[in-house]
């Protein structure tokens, strides 16, 4: 599993309300750097699973390599931008747990 050196900071707060504008881009370099951080590690990573092609997505969940990925039908978007605002929230989540609450 990748380590990141990098945690999420004070400064980083800014970064949150550019993605929800903007959840595709382009992207500042403190945002790309937080989303680096939360594609590229940790122990729970959230995913988006297309079950109609430019449609429809469903929430997945990875836990890790020795565990399945686990599928929530219930939680299903139809716009992929709220989709990835979704994901971005629940990583954002994750990642300032992790670092000692922010």
């Amino acid at each position: 599993m990748f380590v990141s050196r990098y945690k999420i900071q004070e400064e980083d707060k800014g970064t949150f309300d550019e993605f929800m504008k903007n959840p595709f881009g382009p992207h500042s370099p403190r945002l790309q750097r937080v989303l680096n951080l939360f594609r590229g590690c940790g122990e729970l990573r959230y995913g988006l699973l297309c079950t109609k092609e430019y449609q429809e997505w469903v929430l997945i969940t990875i836990h890790g390599p020795d565990f399945p990925i686990e599928i929530h039908h219930d939680i299903v978007f139809t716009n992929l931008a709220d989709a990835e605002r979704e994901i971005f929230k629940r990583r954002w989540v994750y990642h300032k747990e992790k670092a000692l609450n922010l």
